[in-house]
């Protein structure tokens, strides 16, 4: 009878093939990343994200059939999520809020983020990523404000959207406008200086507001 085991002891043999590469998503998503802070969704495609990553296109095909559905994970993977913020009070939970829009935006890969704003405006597979990522962090600011309004340092009917808007439009101008260069690249703020700002932009809003009274 034939051996069909693969060999006379009876031990089945080990099928040839390259053996699974445990960092390959690691490279992939780096580099996924990378190409869309570079390049936003009219470059991002499968033939630079195998080349840079040194891995074959099968094996990118095989975990991710579009290329929406590996920018999707790379963003799930690779990005900071913005949670929920509560200190306690208003100023507080701004400041712990502006530090971390500050730690996307104030990073060699910034660009994602504006890519983000332009992509979501004129491609629907990007829409369709971005759409739930914003709407979370919508209400989750919005949640931080309605807090405030509870705690009654806000006003009875004051517009908290006009709030945010003010707030992530000063972070988003400081880190993607005012540009400083270093050796040719762009020169990032120490965290003292984001702490710096971040501390002054909470206290020009909220002197702004009408009828603001600090917590307790």
């Amino acid at each position: 009878m034939q051996d069909l085991t693969g060999g006379a002891s009876g031990r089945r043999t080990r099928r040839g093939g390259r053996p699974r590469d445990p960092n390959l998503e690691d490279r992939v998503f780096d580099t996924a990343l990378d190409l869309y802070t570079d390049t936003g969704w009219s470059g991002f495609n499968f033939d630079v994200v195998a080349r840079t990553a040194g891995v074959g296109k099968a094996s990118i095909y095989s975990r991710w059939p579009k290329r929406e559905d590996l920018l999707r994970d790379t963003f799930e993977r690779r990005l900071k999520a913005l949670g929920t913020v509560d200190e306690g009070s208003l100023r507080a939970d701004l400041i712990a809020y502006g530090a971390l829009l500050m730690s996307l935006w104030n990073t060699p890969r910034a660009g994602v983020m504006l890519h983000f704003a332009v992509d979501t405006r004129h491609h629907p597979e990007i829409r369709e990523i971005t759409a739930q990522m914003y709407r979370t962090a919508f209400d989750n600011e919005l949640a931080m404000v309605d807090r405030a309004a509870a705690r009654g340092e806000l006003p009875e009917g004051f517009d908290g959207r006009t709030l945010v808007h003010a707030f992530k439009g000063g972070c988003l101008a400081r880190a993607t406008h005012e540009i400083e260069l270093e050796n040719g690249e762009i020169a990032l703020m120490s965290e003292a200086e984001v702490t710096a700002f971040v501390r002054g932009l909470t206290d020009l809003v909220l002197n702004g507001v009408e009828g603001y009274r600090p917590a307790p």
